[in-house]
């Protein structure tokens, strides 16, 4: 029990306590408890099964949630890292993307569709996690040579979501899977204040941005040079696919060079601006 003193009157605040972090020891009881349930069932009614989930393997993680297969063939939970899961929590909700069914008040747990597709930058990734140049290059290869309609079933579908009072969260490319030739959101955060347009910062993902840093310190600067052709050609694509679509996105070139910043890194390799690329990646 959290107890928080006001200097004119004493008050008591208990929090949720499947928002409480477990000891090692309780995580590892709780979550074999959990997993012991092995018979799976194939259909699932949100009125009458919701308290019914149980976790079974994980089978993701990302920087802050792991994702759980469940005892019902087809959904999977995702909750943040270290917290108890109790299905009682659970409410349903009218998610537009279509894959969260039900979540906590907090949405720190989540009952979703287990859907096909891979995470944009392979099974795993972490903030802090600095990926081989070459596991990279195949990454964004394949992804920048997906075809338009992948891009514009994309924005349409952001569009879609923020116009139903969700955002999407576009550091962690592990919240968005590829499944074939369609990129599925698989984490949205409840923001009725967001508005229904497609910004240049929601393809970040797709260029896995948060490492780039770490990434072309590890290039030569003809690798740069030749990577930096590829940025231009991808943001151009975008572009012309958002245009099309009814949206304008663009690239604004910097007009203050004095000193480097990390959030105009994608700016620099598409207009080529070598010095402050150099002075971004010597810091």
């Amino acid at each position: 029990m959290n107890i928080q003193i006001n200097p004119i009157n004493f008050s008591c605040k208990t929090t949720p306590t499947h928002m409480k972090p477990k000891s090692p020891a309780k995580a590892w009881i709780h979550r074999l408890f959990n997993s012991k349930d092995t018979f799976t069932r194939t259909n699932f009614d949100i009125n009458k099964d919701l308290k019914k989930v149980r976790l079974k393997e994980k089978i993701n993680e990302g920087r802050t949630s792991e994702v759980y297969k469940t005892n019902f063939s087809g959904y999977v939970v995702r909750i943040i890292r270290g917290m108890y899961f109790e299905p009682k929590v659970l409410t349903p909700i009218n998610d537009p993307n279509g894959l969260t069914i039900a979540e906590d008040e907090y949405g720190f747990i989540k009952l979703m569709k287990h859907i096909k597709g891979e995470p944009l930058y392979n099974k795993g990734w972490i903030i802090d996690h600095e990926m081989p140049v070459k596991q990279y290059m195949n990454t964004f290869e394949k992804i920048i040579n997906l075809p338009n309609k992948t891009f514009a079933q994309y924005i349409q579908n952001v569009i879609n979501i923020r116009k139903n009072g969700y955002d999407i969260d576009e550091i962690n490319p592990n919240n968005f899977l590829l499944d074939g030739d369609r990129i599925r959101i698989v984490d949205l955060e409840k923001n009725p204040n967001t508005k229904p347009q497609i910004l240049l910062r929601d393809f970040n993902p797709f260029v896995n941005k948060y490492h780039l840093v770490l990434l072309l310190r590890k290039m030569t600067l003809e690798d740069i040079y030749a990577f930096s052709e590829k940025i231009k050609y991808f943001y151009n694509k975008i572009i012309n696919v958002a245009q099309q679509e009814g949206y304008n996105l663009n690239i604004e070139e910097l007009c203050d060079d004095s000193y480097a910043k990390r959030e105009h890194l994608i700016n620099y390799l598409y207009y080529k601006n070598w010095d402050m690329i150099k002075r971004l990646i010597k810091m």
